[in-house]
């Protein structure tokens, strides 16, 4: 029998059976605040969605198409990383393309992210000329 990923809310405890950690109503509500204000410093927000999951705590990303903006809190300031995949909306658990860049501004990670994409594709596209 497995366990649900449903989170319950029992008193101030929001968790799921299968998560344990003993999650709290308030860290899912900081998370989807998070979420909001990352929303707001991003020069493009058309097409962004907040995605809010519970794995041994709450956790957040944005996501447009199969670009996920990963936000990380290491107790020095929110910082941004990005990953690519063709699984569109998905968690970003099988990227396609990423790198291990971080950045102060979600602005800056996603315009990395999406300028080494156009140079891999260029270079695919210049690798199967003439075929």
């Amino acid at each position: 029998m497995s366990l649900s990923w449903t989170p319950v809310l029992k008193g101030k405890r929001y968790c799921s059976p299968a998560c344990g950690n003993g999650c709290t109503l308030k860290e899912h509500l900081v998370a989807h605040a998070i979420g909001k204000t990352v929303l707001g410093m991003l020069k493009k927000k058309k097409g962004w969605k907040i995605r809010v999951w519970e794995n041994l705590g709450w956790h957040v990303q944005l996501q447009k198409g199969g670009m996920n903006l990963h936000i990380h809190d290491y107790g020095k300031g929110l910082e941004f990383s990005t990953l690519l995949s063709r699984e569109r909306g998905g968690s970003g658990g099988n990227p396609d393309w990423t790198e291990t860049f971080h950045s102060k501004d979600p602005n800056v990670a996603v315009a990395r992210q999406l300028k080494l994409a156009r140079k891999c594709i260029k270079q695919f596209q210049n690798s199967i000329k003439g075929f």
